[in-house]
């Protein structure tokens, strides 16, 4: 075969390829290609925080043992404020800034006890367990004796629910008897001389 020949029949099969491709390059009004992207899933599973709720606690007011003759008829006053409070001697309660001085008083059975208003309001001593119930004007005093020994609780009925107190009545110390033995002096007895037979001692 003539080379010459074998280069005009290639150029004539290459031709059409290369018009082929040609045609394929436009100006940029073909249709744009569309990739489709997939997102991945998160396949975890969220793990649930459990938050600890702290359920309050009712305040409850402090009392010790049995509720007295005053706490069980006045239950709205603030008894715990009596818990802890150390009995002081005294025979005389004061009202002041409307409050009971001292809140804790102490007195021997049968002691006079005064309670005097230095405030400008009126109080009342109003103690339930002794059927003792007196209004006190603001400069005057009231007294009373307490023969019965044992806690009475007290309060102010005019201003709750802080105005109260406390009376703690001890029993009074007895006179100590001494006795002093006496010696008695003993009689000696003195014989007496028994005659003989014959007359003489």
């Amino acid at each position: 075969m003539d080379r010459r020949t074998f280069l005009t029949r290639g150029a004539l099969v290459t031709a059409p390829l290369v018009a082929g491709c040609s045609g394929q390059q436009g100006d940029g009004g073909g249709s744009p290609t569309v990739t489709d992207t997939e997102t991945p899933t998160d396949t975890r599973t969220p793990t649930a925080t459990q938050t600890a709720t702290e359920t309050p606690t009712a305040s409850e007011p402090t009392t010790t043992g049995t509720p007295t003759a005053g706490q069980q008829a006045y239950p709205g006053y603030e008894w715990g404020r009596l818990s802890g409070v150390e009995p002081e001697p005294t025979t005389t309660i004061r009202m002041a800034n409307t409050e009971f001085h001292p809140l804790v008083a102490e007195v021997t059975s049968g002691t006079g006890l005064t309670v005097t208003n230095e405030d400008v309001a009126r109080h009342t001593i109003t103690v339930p367990a002794l059927d003792v119930d007196e209004t006190v004007d603001s400069g005057a005093s009231v007294s009373f004796t307490v023969q019965q020994t044992g806690t009475f609780d007290y309060v102010c009925t005019f201003h709750p629910p802080r105005m109260l107190g406390r009376l703690v009545v001890t029993a009074a110390e007895q006179p100590t008897t001494t006795s002093t033995a006496t010696d008695t002096p003993t009689e000696t007895a003195t014989p007496t001389p028994v005659p003989d037979d014959d007359g003489g001692y």
